[in-house]
């Protein structure tokens, strides 16, 4: 009887001991995700979630790492991975959102569309998706409906630098300058905005095609003179804006 009840002790021992490691195991990935996060070390990032990939599948992990690839700018790694989910979890908003993302930024407008859609249908209120459709008709050049998926996202409480940058382009492109005014000095004037740098571009821009060459030159100081009167005749000579400039990020700190 004694016996027994030893061997049933180590039993008891062996299974907590087991339970101990597998916690520590788990800690240690949740503790090293976390660092590696807010430190926005995303190659580590992505290396972390394959070799938790590799060891088992995980619809959760994999669209951690889909993510983190989108991040990073690596699409067409996004595609790949997406694959699975695409065949098994098509019907997950999360898993349209960032195919949608992924399509779109690799020129793939139709395969893009139908996933974008699709999130659309599946959260019709979703001001991301709605500026993401609405990149997509501008990358399209169908400018009328890009812009009102614009507002419509703004109307939805959408990030207000994202879309306000990205109604100010379709103004431009509309040379409709006043309002991209309107909306690039807004952002211009708020220093929480990201992306100052851009900004100032498509003012720069909007102010040579006004023929404002005063503004133009306070916003252009850090410039000579000579290269300013250069940069000026250029941008009113300009034929298109880029449209690549417009945004798909929606986690920049709203106003």
């Amino acid at each position: 009887m004694r016996i027994f009840k030893c061997a049933m002790f180590s039993v008891v021992l062996l299974v907590l001991s087991g339970c101990a490691q597998n916690d520590q195991h788990s800690f240690s990935d949740t503790t090293n995700e976390k660092i590696l996060q807010s430190s926005r070390s995303y190659n580590q990032l992505i290396e972390l979630y394959k070799k938790q990939l590799a060891k088992k599948e995980s619809s959760v992990i994999r669209k951690k790492l889909i993510s983190t690839y989108e991040k990073v700018g690596d699409y067409s790694s996004a595609i790949f991975y997406l694959k699975p989910l695409l065949k098994h979890h098509a019907d997950e908003f999360e898993v349209q959102r960032l195919a949608g993302i992924a399509y779109l930024n690799t020129q793939d407008y139709q395969q893009a569309k139908i996933y974008l859609s699709r999130a659309h249908q599946s959260q019709p209120s979703n001001a991301e998706v709605m500026n993401l459709l609405g990149v997509l008709a501008g990358y399209q050049g169908d400018l009328v409906p890009a812009q009102l998926w614009f507002s419509k996202a703004r109307s939805s409480m959408g990030n207000d630098q994202t879309i306000k940058n990205n109604l100010a382009l379709i103004a431009i492109l509309q040379q409709d300058y006043r309002t991209a005014r309107r909306l690039l000095e807004s952002l211009l004037d708020d220093d929480q905005t990201n992306n100052q740098q851009t900004i100032k571009a498509n003012l720069a821009v909007v102010y040579a095609r006004q023929g404002d060459l005063p503004a133009f030159y306070q916003l252009t100081k850090s410039l000579d003179r000579p290269k300013q009167n250069r940069l000026y005749a250029q941008l009113r000579a300009l034929k298109l804006v880029n449209l690549q400039q417009l945004s798909v990020n929606q986690h920049e700190k709203s106003r």
